[in-house]
């Protein structure tokens, strides 16, 4: 069940899948988002820093060790209906 609009939940997280178990790096609470609108997130991993933006407001800045490379993925609440448009993702070839 979603909360009403405006109400202020913890639905902004930072994951890991390590050897198949999923453990929580972070999180933040956030007011839920208009629905029936488009929004911008943004993710920035640099070495062990990550920091995630939603509407271009910092939400997470988190430093994690575990992985500085590898896969990225995205993940909503098993009850959420989300679509995701006009995914981008960039990086730099390390030699």
């Amino acid at each position: 069940m979603a909360e009403p609009s405006g109400s202020s939940s913890p639905g902004s997280g930072s994951a890991a899948l390590i050897n198949g178990n999923r453990r929580m790096l972070t999180s933040a609470r956030v007011t839920e988002p208009k629905r029936g609108e488009w929004h911008t997130i943004r993710v920035v991993a640099q070495g062990p820093k990550i920091r995630a933006y939603l509407n271009d407001a910092l939400l997470l800045n988190h430093d994690d060790k575990t992985f500085t490379g590898g896969w990225v993925g995205l993940w909503t609440k098993a009850d959420s209906v989300t679509e995701f448009g006009n995914l981008e993702i960039a990086g730099t070839r390390t030699r």
